[in-house]
This record gives structure tokens, C-alpha cells and sequence, in this order.
């Protein structure tokens, strides 16, 4: 009887205004363990080819002659801080996000005034420290461009935020320099959006000129101040005489050549026009919700947008093209969500007009790309989660914003999860990667039977065969750098030559002819006799003579099958 009480006592202090601590624990608490979850597992998997090829970067980026991009320089030190650790690596991007994806929503708190110790602001932070982790739907942990134009995006939403309040401005001016220090370490094109992108806001909402002035001359003296200082420790010369040499080889163009145009409006007519659909309903919305009598059909629209949203989901949940439907099916959400707010007679609509602007950032990312813009958007769309999370606390229901914030942390947990169950270009899950095996310097990751036998075969007949930790590998066409890396060679002069396109033997007897012909000499080389390799002729007419290499082992490739080998070049030197 005397436990009756207690219970009531309990009942009644929930009912008083303790019901939205309790969803904001779990909310939090699921969101902790996501991502916990997902960190947990980077020590996992190892893909032969992107992943090989950003590591190999990050390594020693001044080690080679060409140019592609400068992520490498910015992975660096941190690969250094780690020991040159993969899983290290992998683990301390993902905090990074997580940390910047936290701070692009705690910028906005102060602007929709919801105090740091309530519900709401538990819920927010927790949830926005998950949501940069759709960054994992494909399973490639290590970070690459990609990251750096995601981390640079969360900064760019905090230097928007801060556009809304006057006393803000000196702030916004910071994290927009960050912004631009950052995602110089990716694509040029990612550099211009981005910076179109924050221009065009400051333009908007400064309010005057000498406010606009001010702002985009501080913005402009700390992104110097940023860049001097990431000069003082980059090897200036090196990374001239790399970009020359790539200039050479491609000219001004991505290798791949591709045109964005056409690749905006292949999206927009196939994937893409849930998406666009979306972002126009929210025009609209914008232009007409100042008129009353028009709201009762604007409301409709955001019915229909929101019906074509479900439906797509439902058709599309349980088919192999879901995975590649995420990026644009989350960027009509949050258009959506951002619609259904501006109708909100309390809404701030400037507040909703900066975030419908905001949006754009995902898409700006995937710009510079020739990987399809669908896909692409998946590394970014968490982004997307952020903006409506916090939006949606500003205009909506509590009861709502609660759905919207738990709706995002399972969708980005399941993408996650897709990515676990079918990662890129492994041979089995990532649950099935069980074996500590030994790549590059030394580093331990967990790796699946057949591939851990295959790269500790590797390591074994080499080392057999008189290759000492360092030589110089060539991968000539491979389709697997990573085999250079994991058994801890050094790619000369760039890091993986592509088989396969129309530019490949020019680029290959360009690798060779900016190669060290002492060093060639030493160059160990990696073949596979998969279709899209160099033939033969092919080898010998970039420079190559495989007469005078000894083959020392063909071993199947764990992932396509073909078999791969490797071979002595003819000066070996002692260990």
C-alpha cells in the first residue's frame, strides 16, 4: 500500500512539466548510442581503392608530383596525431563532425531563444551531434574532400546564423573564414558555392551597406590571417609544382571531364524532382504566405508534398536504389518542414527565409563532383537535419518538433546501419570484419577471412621476396592502391594511375616520365588481369619492360576476383 503513493507522486511530477525532459533523455540517449555505435566500428574494413587512395594522401602528400586537390595536406597532421592509425583517423573525423554539428545548432539556439538547460536544447544538440553521421551510408570511414566539404558546411550554417543578429556579425565573419580555410582542402567548385552561398546571404540580411562592408572586410582579414598560417606549415613549392604538373597532364578540368549543368538537370529529371519540387512549394510559400485567403492552398501543397514524400519512401524502402535515394528524399523533407513552418503565424519568417537559403549548402557540396549528384548528397544531408531540427523548434508544436527530431535520428541511425550491412567495395559486412591484420605503417584493422589472408599473403611473400617497409610500388592499373599501402610501400609520383578511361595511358606515361629513373629501377609493381587494366603493349609503351621484372606472387583479389600480382623490380637493395 505504501508504494501507491510514491507511484502517484511520480505520475503527478511527470504530468507537471517533466514529460518533456523524459522524451529529451531518450532522444539524447539514442543519439549517444548511435553514434558511440558507429564509432565503435571504424576500426573495420579497409577498401582497396578510394579509401587506399585518401590514405596514401593524408601519408605523405609531398611525396608526390601531381596534384589532386589538397585534402591530403589537411588530413595530414591529423593522421600524424593519431600515429598514423587508421581507425584513429577514422574516429577522430567522425568527433570532429559530430563536435561541428553540435556548435551549427548551438549558434542557432540563441537566435530562437531556447535556453541551454531545457528539453528542447538537449534535444537539438544530442540529435545534431548524430545527424553529420549520414556521412557513413556507404561505409567510407576515412575522411577524404567529402569531409572536408561537410565539416566546412556546418561552419558555413554557423556563419549564416549569426547573419540574423547585428552584434553576431564579427562572429559570422569568423566561422565563414573558417569555412573558406576549410573548404579550399576540397573541390574549387565546392570553394565558389560556398562562397556565393554566404555573399549572397550577407547581401540579404546585413541590413545596410556599412554593415555588409564591415562584415565581408573582417570575414576577408581573418580568412588571410587563416590561410597565412596554414601556408607557414604547408611546403609552398611542393604543392605549386604539383599543381603545375596536374595543370599539364588535365589542364583546368577534372580528368573525368563532366558538366554541371548537365548534371543538375540530369538530377532534377530523374531523383532530383522530389527535391526540386519541394524547394519550389517552399518558394512559393514564401512569396504568397503573406496573403490569408491563399493559406488554406498553400497548406494543401504542403499536403501533397508531404504525401509524395511518404509514398516515395514506402515504394522505394525495400529496393536496392533506397540508398541512393536518401540525399534527395531528406532534402524535400526539409523543405517541406520548412514550408509547413513559414505558414506559422508566430514564425520568425526571416529566421525560416535564412534557413531555406541554408539548404542549399548540401547541394553546393556535391558541385566539382562527376560521382552522381544523388549520391553525393548523402555525405551531406545531415546537414539538412540540423537546419530542420532546429527550425521546426522555432515555429512548431513542441508534440511536433519532438516527431521531426526523432524521425531524423532513425533515419540517419538506418543509413548508417545500410552502410554497415552493405559497405563499399568490401568483401563481406562490416560485422563480418573480425581479423586484426597489420596495413601500412604498422597500423591494426579488422578485416574479413579472405581479405586479411590475402593483404597478410601479400605482406609474407614480399618481404620473402626482399621488399623492406617504404619501397617505392607502382600500381599500374589496378584498381587496387591499397595493396601499396597495406604492405607498406611508397606510390612514386602519384598515388594510383587510373585503367580504364580515355586519359589513362597519357597519365600513366606521365607518372612514369616525372619518375626517378633510379627510383624506377627499384619500383615494385602491382598488375591485375581485370578488363579494365593495361594491356601488355600497353605497359611497354608507357616506359615498362615486364621482362625485366620478376613476378613473386598471384593471389585472387578478395573483393572482384581477378587474381592480382606482384613483382620485383630488377635492383632490389638491402633492408
Amino acid at each position: 500500500m505504501s508504494d501507491r503513493p510514491q507511484l502517484s507522486s511520480v505520475l503527478t511530477c511527470i504530468g507537471r512539466g517533466n514529460v518533456g525532459w523524459v522524451v529529451s533523455v531518450v532522444i539524447a540517449g539514442c543519439s549517444l548510442f548511435s553514434a558511440c555505435w558507429t564509432i565503435w566500428w571504424m576500426d573495420r574494413g579497409f577498401d582497396f581503392t578510394d579509401e587506399a587512395f585518401y590514405l596514401m594522401w593524408a601519408q605523405e602528400p609531398a611525396r608526390f608530383k601531381i596534384a589532386y586537390g589538397l585534402f591530403g595536406y589537411g588530413l595530414h597532421p591529423l593522421f600524424e596525431l593519431v600515429g598514423e592509425s587508421v581507425a584513429g583517423l577514422r574516429r577522430l573525423a567522425a568527433l570532429i563532425a559530430a563536435a561541428l554539428g553540435a556548435l551549427a545548432s548551438l549558434t542557432m539556439l540563441s537566435y530562437v531563444r531556447i535556453p541551454l538547460r531545457s528539453p528542447a536544447a538537449l534535444q537539438i544538440l544530442s540529435s545534431s551531434a548524430l545527424l553529420p553521421f549520414s556521412y557513413y551510408v556507404f561505409w567510407i570511414p576515412t575522411p577524404s574532400y567529402n569531409w572536408f566539404a561537410l565539416i566546412s558546411g556546418l561552419f558555413l550554417v554557423c556563419a549564416l546564423a549569426d547573419l540574423l543578429r547585428s552584434e553576431r556579425l564579427p562572429r559570422s565573419a569568423f566561422f565563414a573564414s573558417v569555412s573558406a580555410t576549410l573548404i579550399l582542402f576540397s573541390r574549387p567548385q565546392n570553394a565558389l558555392a560556398y562562397g556565393c552561398v554566404y555573399l549572397a546571404a550577407a547581401l540579404f540580411f546585413a541590413s545596410n551597406t556599412r554593415r555588409v562592408s564591415k562584415l565581408l572586410l573582417a570575414a576577408g582579414v581573418w580568412t588571410v590571417a587563416l590561410l597565412t598560417m596554414v601556408a607557414w606549415w604547408m611546403p609552398l613549392n611542393i604543392v605549386l609544382r604539383q599543381i603545375q604538373s596536374y595543370l599539364a597532364t588535365f589542364g583546368a578540368s577534372h580528368p573525368v571531364h563532366s558538366s554541371l549543368l548537365v548534371s543538375l538537370a540530369s538530377f532534377f529529371q530523374t531523383s532530383g524532382l522530389l527535391f526540386l519540387c519541394s524547394g519550389l512549394i517552399f518558394l512559393i510559400t514564401s512569396v504568397l504566405h503573406r496573403y490569408e485567403r491563399l493559406i488554406p492552398w498553400l497548406a494543401v501543397l504542403q499536403i501533397c508534398a508531404s504525401g509524395a514524400i511518404a509514398l516515395d519512401v514506402v515504394l522505394n524502402l525495400t529496393t536496392s536504389n533506397f540508398v541512393y535515394r536518401i540525399g534527395p528524399t531528406t532534402g524535400a523533407i526539409a523543405y517541406t518542414v520548412l514550408s509547413i513552418c513559414r505558414l506559422r503565424a508566430d514564425a520568425d519568417q526571416r529566421f525560416i527565409t535564412l534557413m531555406g537559403w541554408a539548404s542549399l549548402i548540401p547541394l553546393a557540396a556535391t558541385f566539382g563532383s562527376t560521382d552522381r549528384i544523388s549520391e553525393q548528397l548523402n555525405f551531406f544531408c545531415g546537414i539538412w537535419g540540423i537546419i530542420t531540427t532546429v527550425a521546426s523548434y522555432r515555429a512548431l508544436h513542441r508534440f511536433w518538433c519532438a516527431g521531426i527530431t526523432v524521425a531524423w535520428v532513425v533515419l540517419v541511425s538506418a543509413a548508417v546501419q545500410i552502410g554497415l550491412a552493405e559497405p563499399y567495395r568490401l568483401a563481406s559486412p562490416v560485422k563480418m570484419q573480425l581479423n586484426p591484420t597489420r596495413v601500412g605503417n604498422g597500423s591494426m584493422v579488422k578485416l574479413d577471412e579472405k581479405t586479411s589472408k590475402f593483404v597478410t599473403d601479400l605482406q609474407e611473400r614480399a618481404k620473402v621476396s626482399g621488399f623492406c617497409d617504404g619501397d617505392s610500388v607502382l600500381d599500374l592499373g589496378s584498381a587496387s592502391p591499397g595493396v601499396v599501402f597495406a604492405i607498406g610501400g611508397r606510390a612514386p609520383t602519384f598515388p594510383w594511375i587510373f585503367a580504364g578511361y580515355s586519359f589513362s595511358e597519357r597519365f600513366a606515361q606521365q607518372v612514369i616520365g616525372q619518375t626517378d629513373p633510379q627510383v624506377l629501377a627499384r619500383t615494385w609493381l602491382v598488375l591485375s588481369e581485370s578488363p579494365r587494366t593495361f594491356t601488355p603493349a600497353q605497359i611497354q609503351a608507357i616506359g615498362i619492360d615486364l621482362s625485366s621484372y620478376r613476378r613473386v606472387v598471384k593471389l585472387d583479389h578478395p573483393v572482384t576476383g581477378y587474381p592480382v600480382s606482384l613483382f620485383a623490380p630488377p635492383q632490389l637493395h638491402p633492408c
